[in-house]
């Protein structure tokens, strides 16, 4: 194989190495939520928990956390809120469910 198309290759498979292939998945954030979230957050209009946490709608409907910020604070929480054991997919499936609560209909962000 000549080194062009080789290095060609090579630089397709980083590009999709490196970008999702998949969508995140809204229904499966909600089943997470529900499981690990529920106990102190408000995660939907039926389910939830405590007042000390902020519930999810409250949540997406501050523009400045946007689903790649929300990725990473659920990635890194802040000291009262638990690590959660949960996989890159896992979290970004979570965060497209919060965003995905916004009522003003911007949930792609």
């Amino acid at each position: 194989m000549p080194r062009r198309v080789a290095a060609a290759l090579g630089v397709l498979a980083l590009t999709f190495a490196s970008s999702p292939l998949q969508a995140a998945d809204v229904g499966e954030g909600r089943k997470i939520a529900d499981a690990w979230c529920a106990s102190c957050h408000l995660t939907s209009d039926a389910k939830g928990g405590a007042d000390t946490a902020p519930r999810f709608v409250d949540i997406a409907r501050n523009r400045a956390i946007d689903r790649k910020v929300l990725s990473g604070v659920l990635a890194d929480p802040h000291p009262a809120m638990p690590r959660l054991d949960l996989s890159h997919s896992q979290l970004e499936d979570l965060a497209a469910y919060i965003r995905s609560l916004n009522p003003d209909g911007d949930s792609t962000k």
